[in-house]
């Protein structure tokens, strides 16, 4: 009888809902689609043809994108009753039948997929004018999804190099010449809109050294071409000061101002001084006057210029700033103003921009346009460490200490206990961007390779419960030294960069880089996390990281409600 009371209960409760829940959004589409759900607080979840989970959005709108077919979408809402389990259910189903455009744009796969398409490069004069050109050529099978298809870097007689889509019969003779064993293809999103775009390295060794030994090629991501580079940008001293200040201000925001020198630069005016009088010319059928002009040079003063740091680069820092102080409202305006100094070096706007100003759809994965700004502004900020980071110095009380505190679940659901939701934790230990990597819990003293996040070797060692001298449901991530934010003066695995007040026990490891517990308070289990560390990096990790570990957070939420019963699948 209790069961039928609760379905009696239920059905009055959530009565209102249904008869107003709706999913609104277009039948058809080529490609492009926006669903509009009633209720922010429920989730739009896309479903398979067996209802199993694919995906899901927040909020009360999304824009997707998908390739051809026909995709099942749900609103799916949660309950928490008195005296009784959580009920889960879908209010709306909606589904939408995509018949792609004919040469339209393919479904963007995500960056790291990207990032792992396999190219050959060959050398050789393709266009017989003496030079030694290089072709990077695409051999992974996949759409034109914006990626880098097959390109030829020409060199041209000034040393300048253009990246061109080549015509059939350029392609089928560079492929006729050898391969190259002297270059290096490194991907890595550059520009920030979710696309791998490509550095070619040693180039000096196979073209010359008229050439720039590093160049930059862009993929197409949301321009109208996808079957062509963007563009490209040498990486230069300019780019190398660009990028070696704004790591250098992200790992200690004084560095502008430790940095900069006045010095005083002479101001002229031009004027004209005619003199008059006989001259040796004078009287010559009169076809030059008497009277000679000349120029002259007149100093009105001196004006004071900054010098020693990119100037660009200190723009660049100011907008930066702004967007970290206020990292959850990140606008338009904010990312196109950044992106306008950036293109000083780049030669091509970041963050998904024409030259007109229009942000096109990027493509980092995140739920909705918001998240996408934000993750686009960390994107770039970990590019600039990148570039920079074989010149940051460690800077003596520049430390980074973050904390976030998410809810999970409710303790009056059945699977909402501490040893559940930290068997949780250890399958989301932290942000792997292969989503099988969390199918596997981690174990204590794992090494863990994070190289696809940030398109670089980055790897963590975790330590997990009293093995590690933490508590029981506890987990410490510690950065190895292959990781581009390892604090060289922090800790190995078992040591600590300073203590942490109740959290671990004993002298072993009372601290960590990133500490992760789950914890109960006011009938809620919460998921705690802390981020800190001294020297390397302070402000990307300050302002990005509670940003990145509630994303981990919302997946480890996602998929438990996905489970039948919330239960942890290694538990």
């Amino acid at each position: 009888m209790r069961a039928e009371h609760e379905k009696l209960l239920l059905l009055a409760i959530i009565w209102p809902v249904l008869l107003s829940a709706e999913i609104t959004g277009p039948a058809t589409s080529t490609g492009n689609f926006i669903l509009e759900w009633s209720e922010s607080d429920a989730k739009l979840r896309e479903v398979d043809g067996a209802g199993n989970y694919i995906g899901s959005w927040l909020g009360s709108s999304a824009s997707i994108f998908k390739p051809d077919g026909t995709y099942t979408f749900w609103e799916w809402r949660c309950f928490n009753l008195p005296f009784s389990n959580s009920y889960c259910f879908s209010n709306d189903t909606h589904q939408v039948t995509v018949a792609a455009v004919v040469g339209g744009p393919s479904y963007p796969e995500e960056s790291r997929i990207q990032a792992a398409y396999q190219y050959e490069l060959r050398s050789g004069d393709f266009n017989n004018d003496g030079k030694v050109d290089v072709l990077v050529d695409r051999i992974s099978t996949g759409p034109i999804d914006g990626t880098l298809q097959s390109y030829i870097l020409y060199q041209y007689s000034n040393g300048l190099l253009e990246a061109k889509k080549p015509i059939t019969s350029e392609l089928i003779n560079a492929r006729t010449f050898p391969l190259s064993t002297l270059l290096n293809l490194m991907p890595s999103d550059i520009n920030a809109d979710g696309y791998a775009d490509h550095i070619v390295e040693n180039l000096n060794a196979v073209m010359g050294s008229s050439v720039v030994n590093e160049y930059i090629v862009y993929a197409a991501g949301s321009a109208v071409d996808k079957s062509k580079p963007l563009g490209g940008a040498e990486i230069d001293d300019e780019f190398r000061d660009f990028t070696t200040d704004l790591s250098q201000w992200l790992n200690d925001q004084n560095h502008f101002a430790n940095n900069i020198a006045n010095t005083a630069v002479p101001q002229f005016s031009i004027s004209i001084s005619c003199g008059s009088g006989i001259h040796w010319f004078s009287g010559i059928g009169g076809l030059i006057s008497d009277r000679f002009c000349f120029p002259m040079f007149r100093l009105e003063s001196y004006k004071q210029a900054q010098t020693g740091v990119n100037l660009n680069a200190l723009s660049a820092s100011t907008r930066i700033d702004s967007m970290y102080a206020d990292i959850e409202n990140i606008g338009d305006d904010d990312l196109w103003q950044l992106s306008q100094f950036a293109k000083t070096v780049l030669n091509v706007h970041s963050f998904g921009f024409d030259d007109a100003g229009t942000r096109q759809a990027t493509n980092h994965g995140e739920d909705n346009d918001l998240d996408e700004k934000t993750a686009a502004l960390i994107q770039f900020s970990y590019m600039l460490i990148a570039a920079g980071q074989d010149v940051v110095v460690q800077k003596p009380n520049v430390t980074h200490d973050y904390q976030l505190e998410t809810e999970v679940c409710s303790i009056s659901e059945a699977f909402c206990t501490l040893v559940n939701i930290a068997c949780w934790g250890r399958h989301y230990h932290a942000p792997l961007e292969r989503k099988e990597d969390h199918e596997i819990p981690v174990e204590n003293g794992e090494t863990s390779d994070l190289e696809d996040l940030f398109g670089f070797e980055n790897e963590i060692k975790t330590g997990v419960g009293t093995s590690a001298g933490l508590p029981s449901n506890a987990i410490a991530n510690v950065t190895e030294p292959s990781h581009i934010l390892h604090d060289t003066d922090g800790p190995s695995f078992g040591t600590c960069p300073q203590p942490v007040s109740g959290q671990g026990s004993g002298a072993v490891n009372e601290c960590s880089q990133v500490y992760r517990e789950p914890f109960e308070s006011g009938g809620k289990i919460k998921m705690r996390t802390r981020g800190f560390g001294d020297n390397r990096f302070a402000l990307p990790n300050q302002v990005g990281g509670p940003w990145i570990f509630r994303k981990l957070d919302e997946d480890m939420i996602e998929a438990i409600d996905s489970a039948a019963d919330g239960l942890c699948p290694s538990l």
